[in-house]
């Protein structure tokens, strides 16, 4: 029996030389986490403005304050040193522009106005792609939302198809507007 406690003595011993280490850095985790829950309480309830700056740990170097690490700092001083300038491209003013120039966006106003006048329409979003036909997708689609979900016309829905745009190709079922709704 002594022996076995003499054993069990050291074993404990051991065991508590090699945990001692573990608990000193979970106690230390801990008062991190709770400090942490403190300031983060406090900036939830008054705003970050509130909290003072020396409250606050810094996880992070600022930008500001931190170059980069040594190999960073020479590789960029090694950059500039074999830096050479090389002469600016511009386009001379004769060149005229191949695409002409840019055209503004369309309001809702026009689009509409624009639909009204093309009544009956058996498909919205071919009558779209004719009028657009180098328009980007999503701003077709924005008009085809826009102009199905208007008052003032009334529409069938149609089976889905696929259709081409300049660049994707897209399917969806798209409406036929038959004319004004019904009063």
């Amino acid at each position: 029996i002594l022996e076995m406690q003499t054993t069990a003595q050291l074993t404990l011993r051991k065991a508590r030389e090699l945990l001692l280490p573990l608990r000193e850095e979970a106690r230390r985790h801990n008062a991190v986490t709770r400090g942490a829950a403190l300031a983060l309480s406090v900036i939830r309830k008054k705003g970050i403005d509130a909290v003072p700056q020396a409250a606050m740990p810094l996880f992070t170097r600022p930008q500001s304050n931190f170059l980069g690490s040594a190999s960073q700092v020479e590789a960029y001083v090694y950059a500039l040193a074999r830096f050479e300038a090389k002469p600016a491209h511009f386009p001379k003013a004769s060149n005229s522009r191949k695409a002409g120039a840019p055209k503004a966006p369309k309001t809702a106003r026009e689009m509409i106005e624009r639909c009204e006048q093309a009544l009956p329409l058996p498909d919205l979003m071919t009558w779209l792609l004719e009028q657009e036909p180098e328009g980007a997708t999503d701003e077709l689609l924005y008009w085809f939302s826009r102009l199905s979900r208007e008052g003032r016309f009334q529409r069938d829905r149609l089976e889905r198809q696929t259709y081409l745009t300049r660049e994707h190709e897209i399917s969806i079922s798209s409406y036929a507007l038959v004319g004004r709704p019904s009063a």
